[in-house]
């Protein structure tokens, strides 16, 4: 007998495909772990500006003063009540609230606003981040 031996294994070709496949499956994975990364951040700054929102509402009361504007959120000054203008320094770096007044409605309503992880200069109202929050509240 003088036999061939045939060799078995897989060809050049067939383990550069299989790499191919591998290579794309992993940047597949990476990029879903990527966006639930991403999402774990906005949900921590969408539950401070939900504490910075539901602050100001345990809090309402008639006859109290709430400046207008953004104001960097901050742990409540002398008076208790956060939101007002004799709050320390800000706490929660990164954070805004605003607390209107609508005297127009009986009973006073305040429309209170709280943005989290956003730029300090751009206007997060009407970019529908997760990071923020919004309540009416009546005093």
């Amino acid at each position: 007998m003088s036999g061939q031996v045939q060799r078995g294994g897989f060809s050049l070709v067939e383990v550069m495909v299989a790499l191919l496949m591998l290579a794309i499956t992993m940047l597949g994975m990476v990029r879903v772990l990527g966006a639930a990364v991403d999402l774990t951040g906005a949900a921590e700054n969408h539950r401070r500006a939900l504490d910075a929102v539901g602050a100001v509402a345990q809090t309402a009361a008639p006859g109290i003063d709430y400046p207008g504007g953004r104001r960097p959120v901050s742990s409540p000054g002398l008076d208790g009540l956060p939101g007002t203008a004799d709050d320390p320094s800000p706490s929660a770096p990164g954070c805004q609230r605003q607390v209107d007044a609508l005297a127009s409605a009986s009973p006073q309503w305040l429309w209170v606003r709280a943005w989290c992880g956003v730029a300090a200069g751009s206007d997060a109202e009407g970019s529908g981040s997760p990071a923020s929050a919004r309540l009416l509240v009546a005093r």
